[in-house]
């Protein structure tokens, strides 16, 4: 099992990313924080447990995401991670 497929519902080792997937992650998120921090972008606040704010559905069906299934929020796990 790769490092970043680490079910986050199981006990177990604690999940990490591997060097190449933290760097690629620092690489997407720096400038989106670059920018907030800048005031030239503001997060849009959403409720907890729901899908996000209503802007992400229209993003993705921009991009051709077609929603097939209910989201249901599941809550995480209790058990300790060993």
């Amino acid at each position: 099992m790769s490092p970043s497929a680490c079910p986050l519902d199981q006990p177990g080792p604690p999940c990490v990313l591997a060097r190449d997937e933290l760097r690629a992650a620092w690489a997407v998120f720096t400038p989106l924080l670059h920018a907030i921090d800048a005031g030239g972008l503001a997060p849009m606040p959403y409720k907890a447990g729901t899908r996000g704010p209503p802007a992400a559905d229209e993003l993705a069906a921009q991009a051709g995401f077609v929603k097939t299934a209910a989201y249901e929020w599941k809550e995480a796990s209790t058990s300790p991670r060993l």
